[in-house]
């Protein structure tokens, strides 16, 4: 027997013609319209963007017109999620669908709770349904209306009762209440929308379930993945070039070269965006420092700790808390190269000069100030000195050449 079988036996509650159980594919074939008239040719909406238009009066302007639903389907976690402008008694609303193993298990419609027609909705629902049971929420002035006939919910909830974490963890929570019959029962922010829920209680219990396994495989897959960088030490700059999203790249010296680019640096399964300089010795690539914002650094520091093993740590001068103490680095030497780890970018000198002192173990003199992100740095040490000497021989011939031109 089919696993949904059992949980599709009996659905009473349906969203206008979506009810809930209904596959996909249904749903996506009844929802083709509305949409818009594309013509990737001429990069054309008929009647503009912001125009719906008719699936059955196709542009009579030349063009390759293809028909695009307004409904947009993703995957995400397990689940498959659906979103679409609709209408609930006249009012406009923003529906979304999410379904598990192709199946329909919740209908979420939500509008802005100042819209002067709020009390018309809640009245089409009675009509429709039946009086509804009401359920109050945990601060003064809210409540949901209930209707329950074992199978699915339908809840009409005067205020969304929001909370945090991510978009999937606050769907969950909120669902969980629904099929555990409270509303609002420990979350204390409230969003300025009315929300009406369609759940199929079996199917939103699985959805929750695939989720969780999901997530835990994502999870656990993430963990064996290594922290990497995109640029290894040495690369050619060709190479670079070719794989890089490059802004500009200068000479500095002789066959000393900087650019500048943007990365995603990457670690156990997380992504997180930088902007970045890369500098090469003899075209090879001698050092990499990423910035980052603050909102990054809890996260990374586990994360570099447990791929490079025990740090180093680099005393310096700073003032903002980083494990009681902002006046240092992490650092580790892996023989041939370095990786240093910096909540505040020093900023007391330029990059040759902190090369310089990550290359000395040290770490932010008397005069720093912070440039507002962390930082990392990823150095190769042979490259390295040959960039601090090349540099330093480039420094002392333009003194000299200024010297001679007074």
């Amino acid at each position: 027997m089919c696993l949904l079988e059992p949980l599709l036996s009996q659905t009473e509650f349906a969203f206008k013609d979506d009810r809930l159980g209904m596959t996909l594919q249904e749903f996506e074939t009844k929802h083709v319209s509305p949409g818009r008239w594309v013509s990737s040719l001429q990069t054309y909406v008929a009647g503009g963007w912001s125009a719906l238009t008719d699936l059955n009066n196709r542009p009579k302007e030349k063009g390759d017109w293809k028909w695009k639903p307004d409904l947009s389907c993703n995957e995400s976690e397990g689940l498959s999620w659906c979103e679409y402008a609709t209408t609930v008694a006249t009012v406009p609303v923003r529906a979304r669908a999410t379904f598990v193993e192709q199946r329909l298990a919740v209908v979420m419609l939500s509008y802005s709770s100042a819209e002067p027609s709020s009390p018309r909705v809640e009245q089409a629902l009675t009509d429709k349904f039946g009086p509804g049971a009401r359920i109050a929420g945990s601060q003064t002035g809210l409540y949901a209306l209930r209707w329950d006939n074992g199978i699915s919910v339908v809840e009409f909830e005067n205020l969304y009762c929001g909370s945090t974490g991510t978009d999937l963890e606050v769907w969950s929570a909120e669902v969980t209440e629904i099929v555990r019959g409270v509303y609002c029962d420990h979350r204390d922010g409230t969003k300025g929308d009315t929300v009406i829920w369609y759940v199929h209680k079996s199917l939103a219990s699985l959805a929750m379930t695939r989720w969780r396994q999901t997530r835990e495989e994502i999870r656990e897959k993430a963990i064996a993945e290594p922290f990497s960088f995109n640029a290894p030490l040495q690369m050619t700059l060709q190479d670079f070039k070719s794989k890089h999203s490059v802004q500009s790249c200068k000479e500095v010296a002789v066959d000393i070269t900087e650019c500048l680019y943007s990365d995603q640096f990457r670690g156990h399964g997380l992504e997180y965006d930088s902007a970045a300089e890369a500098i090469f010795a003899e075209s090879k690539l001698a050092a990499t420092r990423f910035w980052f914002y603050y909102i990054y650094r809890d996260d990374l520091k586990p994360l570099l700790i447990r791929d490079f093993g025990k740090p180093a740590t680099i005393p310096g001068y700073g003032f903002s808390a980083f494990d009681g103490d902002g006046r240092r680095a992490l650092q580790w030497d892996e023989g041939g190269s370095i990786v240093e780890y910096e909540v505040e970018d020093c900023s007391d000198g330029d990059e040759y000069d902190k090369m310089t002192k990550i290359l000395q173990g040290q770490y932010c003199g008397a005069n720093y100030s912070s440039s507002g992100a962390a930082a990392i740095w990823h150095i190769d040490k042979g490259l390295a000195r040959i960039v601090l000497s090349r540099h330093k021989d480039a420094v002392e011939n333009a003194r000299k050449k200024a010297r001679s031109d007074m």
